[in-house]
């Protein structure tokens, strides 16, 4: 299970991220002495934050640039954190990121409580249809007991709360309800953060329908992403917007098996001579439960460049589909970091969130609610710089 951890770039993201791997034994006596080297040259105290530092430039800056993926393992299985950019100018990193994770922990610092950029993560997760979070007030070592309780209190009022949601206090610092149960918080007797990741039981992906996206063609070899579902030898599909039907006369995957499963890229051979109408972009799915197709895309937008404007033309990005696209409506426009309700406009700018309507040549997508892989999109200008990125909300034929 992929887990994203999200929050303002002070409040103790990879501290926490490093002690839960540190505190589970994860973490090679090696990368312990790398480490320690790098930090003596810098000159820097060790912290756990560095576990989980991919590059030197972090540990010059000491904050995440980039997205990093770290793995830790408790008595019920495997885990995979992703840890991404806290800061704001990282947004663009943290959507990339996020888009992987079948859950969430959103980081927020007991002394300073819930500020704009946590609100903004709160809606970031909202967007990214991201159900099971856990809300860890971090730096309890730093506070009293009323204060600490106050901001658990506090934190139940941030924008997108759900009941999915849960609140958990620590200390990464030292450790506290991380991994081990802590003993100077005899006040809490709820679960510790990878306690609560144990009971988060996520639907699996192999029961979505089969979403196969076309990467590109070598000969009569095809190689795509198995992006939810399965997919394997004799298998009848529909590939969207070209409407191909053609029957899988041979499929293999990464490990030399006869079947492609969720995450994988596979190698496959159709058996139809209309196979040329299927190039990268399509996606494929079974006949009984085909792909999308629309040419009317109404999407939850955010914006993280720039503005938009109704009449403007940029370009949807899907999977490995990049189609034109018109701007034709905004509605519903809102400030992701309050939450609060902007007035109508015909444009939506930077930091704004709204439902935008957009005309475009047949291309695959579907309502994020219908599948979450043909459901998210990325917002292009004409120079390829991504102005913004959202959820598709409905779509029409």
């Amino acid at each position: 299970m992929k887990i994203v951890v999200v929050g303002h770039v002070d409040h103790g993201n990879r501290t926490r991220t490093g002690r839960l791997r540190y505190d589970s034994g994860q973490m090679p006596e090696s990368r312990m002495s790398d480490l320690q080297r790098m930090l003596d040259v810098y000159r820097k105290q060790f912290e756990f934050a560095h576990f989980v530092d991919a590059f030197r430039e972090e540990v010059e800056q000491e904050r995440t640039i980039d997205t990093t993926q770290v793995s830790f393992r408790t008595e019920r299985g495997e885990y995979t954190i992703v840890d991404v950019p806290g800061h704001i100018e990282f947004i663009r990193n943290m959507l990339s990121g996020a888009c992987q994770a079948d859950a969430a922990i959103l980081v927020v610092s007991a002394a300073e409580g819930v500020d704009t950029q946590t609100r903004y993560h709160s809606y970031l997760i909202h967007l990214l249809g991201i159900k099971d979070v856990i809300v860890a007030i971090n730096k309890m070592d730093l506070v009293d007991q009323m204060t600490a309780v106050k901001t658990l209190e506090l934190a139940q009022n941030i924008p997108f709360w759900s009941t999915d949601w849960h609140v958990i206090p620590i200390s990464a610092k030292d450790g506290d309800n991380v991994y081990i149960p802590s003993r100077r918080m005899p006040w809490y007797s709820g679960p510790t953060v990878s306690g609560m990741l144990d009971a988060v039981d996520p639907e699996p992906k192999e029961w979505g329908p089969l979403r196969l996206i076309v990467q590109g063609k070598d000969g009569i070899v095809y190689y795509g992403y198995v992006a939810s579902g399965a997919v394997k030898a004799g298998a009848k599909l529909r590939f969207e917007p070209s409407g191909v039907r053609a029957r899988v006369r041979h499929v293999v995957n990464p490990r030399g098996q006869s079947f492609g499963a969720p995450g994988e890229v596979v190698n496959f051979i159709l058996n139809n001579n209309r196979i040329r109408r299927v190039k990268r972009g399509e996606v494929g799915g079974y006949v009984e439960f085909p792909p999308g197709r629309a040419k009317v895309v109404i999407g939850e937008v955010i914006m993280l460049d720039g503005s938009i404007s109704v009449g403007d033309r940029l370009f949807l990005k899907c999977g490995t589909e990049r189609v034109g696209c018109k701007v034709t409506g905004i509605s519903r426009r809102f400030d992701p970091k309050t939450g609060e309700r902007l007035p109508p406009a015909d444009s939506l700018g930077m930091d704004e969130s709204g439902l935008v309507n957009f005309k475009t040549r047949p291309v695959s997508v579907e309502p994020f609610a219908v599948s979450a892989e043909t459901g998210r999109f990325v917002l292009e200008d004409s120079d390829g710089k991504h102005v913004g990125a959202g959820i598709v909300a409905e779509a029409y034929r």
